[in-house]
């Protein structure tokens, strides 16, 4: 789960607060610092894909398809 840090349409905590409650051993959050909703469209968006690349890549056994991390570059 990712959300923006000043996101005004979701509420972090109640987020928070459901994700703690999921039974997954398979689960990450991630707080986009000074993002709000929309986060693919935030000036600092190569975090979400970053976050979303990361954790796709360690899911070993899963059916997510081929990803090399190696050959994923983000522009500064």
């Amino acid at each position: 789960m990712i959300l923006g840090e000043r996101d005004t349409l979701v509420d972090n905590n109640a987020a928070r607060h459901w994700h703690n409650k999921t039974l997954s051993d398979e689960k990450e959050i991630k707080l986009m610092a000074g993002s709000f909703h929309e986060l693919s469209k935030e000036p600092n968006n190569s975090v979400l894909f970053e976050t979303i690349f990361k954790f796709i890549s360690r899911q070993k056994n899963k059916e997510f398809g081929t990803l090399m991390p190696t050959e994923i570059r983000f522009a500064s």
